[in-house]
């Protein structure tokens, strides 16, 4: 757990008589980890509120970038598969389907034609199951994912870090996907 995580760091840095200075992550999933582990050594990070809101919250990026007119790419949301039958219905041809609240690609389905989406159901099902089993509830509450435009090309990640105001990139990384239906790095 998280409270376990902690208390190992601030034991190890005890019994080390170590003095940190920052706190940094270069690995999303670990990015509530780094805030509890910041914030109980009143360092500087982002607060582990915030993170649990916003940093794993792939709608409200996908809402912030569409508001500052930035996102063209087509996304809805939904919490069934029957309201994911719904929204399939007229759209546009290839799509993801993805737990809003994931990273890494987990559990990211690709739908090539309607036809695919009855292959997906029990895929959808038994990732609802994973989800629930294996992670944290920050990944599956509320049981509500995003469908999203697929677009074909590279797929390149952009890590960095906000300091002051300003956003300061530091690596850059191309994926390689798994084959569909389901797109793992």
């Amino acid at each position: 757990s998280s409270d376990e995580y902690v208390a190992k760091v601030l034991i190890f840095q005890s019994k080390n008589k170590i003095k940190f200075d920052g706190v940094v992550t270069f690995v999303e999933e670990s990015i509530l980890q780094a805030s509890l582990v910041a914030s109980s050594l009143d360092l500087p990070f982002i607060r582990p509120e915030a993170v649990m809101r916003g940093s794993y919250n792939k709608l409200a990026m996908r809402l912030r970038l569409k508001e500052n007119k930035i996102e063209k790419l087509y996304f809805n949301w939904f919490r069934s598969f029957d309201e994911l039958k719904k929204i399939v219905k007229g759209i546009t041809y290839p799509v993801v389907i993805k737990p809003f609240n994931g990273n890494h690609s987990f559990w990211v389905g690709k739908i090539d034609n309607p036809k695919d989406l009855l292959e997906l159901r029990s895929k959808y099902n038994k990732a609802c199951k994973e989800i629930k089993q294996k992670l944290s509830q920050r990944f599956y509450d509320n049981q509500l994912f995003l469908l999203e435009e697929f677009v074909e090309g590279k797929l390149i990640s952009v890590d960095g870090y906000v300091q002051g105001g300003s956003v300061k990139p530091i690596g850059i990384i191309e994926y390689e996907l798994s084959e569909p239906p389901f797109l793992l790095p």
